[in-house]
C-alpha cells in the first residue's frame, strides 16, 4: 500500500474484509455448483486425453 500523508486535507481509507466459508447467496448464481464443476473439469480432462 501506498499512503500519502504530506498533509492532513489528505485522509487514509482503510478498507476492512473478512473470509468466509461459503459463497453469499446474491453471488451464487455467477458461480457454477461442486457438481457442475466437476463435471466441467471432467469433460475438459476427457477433451484433453483424446487429443493426446
Amino acid at each position: 500500500m501506498e499512503f500519502a500523508l504530506k498533509d492532513i486535507n489528505k485522509p487514509i481509507g482503510v478498507a476492512t474484509y473478512s473470509i468466509t466459508k461459503t459463497l453469499p447467496k446474491e453471488l451464487s448464481a455467477f458461480f457454477p455448483t461442486s457438481e457442475e464443476l466437476i463435471e466441467r473439469v471432467e469433460a475438459v480432462m476427457e477433451a484433453v486425453s483424446k487429443k493426446k
